[in-house]
């Protein structure tokens, strides 16, 4: 089974503001819970599964590395498997709000962030999915404009 993300919705059965019980729900127990530097509460379950980030109770970000134990997909699209130039490309023509900010890529028609995919770093590769109670949302208008096409 692939996780496939929904822009905005979430990951596969997974949906954006879920509580914590929620999500344990459908993946279990995690391994780890951890509190963030920013206050927040932090799901992990194992490298090869996403992570989840709560504020206020709610589900407001998930993130993923290439260990992901299945592929993960955006309109039938691997961006893991595919080469990254191509992966900028294809995100920036269904979303041209495009910024960068701390070593991220952020696409916020989409709600997904990328880093390790323009800058050569494939070690850094990561990606984040954040629903629009996400902390960027407020700091869109001060981050810089980015194109790939």
């Amino acid at each position: 089974m692939a996780w496939v993300f929904t822009p905005y919705k979430g990951l596969s059965d997974i949906r954006f503001r879920q509580d914590r019980e929620e999500v344990e729900r459908v993946l279990g127990e995690p391994q780890k819970v951890k509190r963030t530097y920013t206050g927040k509460t932090r799901l992990e379950y194992s490298m090869s599964m996403p992570a989840f980030v709560f504020a206020d109770g709610e589900l407001i970000e998930m993130n993923l590395l290439p260990d992901v134990s299945e592929p993960f997909e955006y309109r039938g699209m691997d961006l893991f498997a595919m080469p990254e130039d191509e992966v900028l490309r294809q995100l920036e023509q269904d979303d041209l709000n495009v910024r960068e900010s701390n070593g991220f890529i952020i696409f916020f028609g989409l709600g997904l962030a990328l880093t390790g995919f323009h800058d050569e770093m494939p070690e850094q590769k990561a990606i984040t999915l954040f629903g629009h109670n996400h902390p960027w949302i407020e700091k869109r208008p001060t981050m810089q404009a980015s194109s790939f096409l």
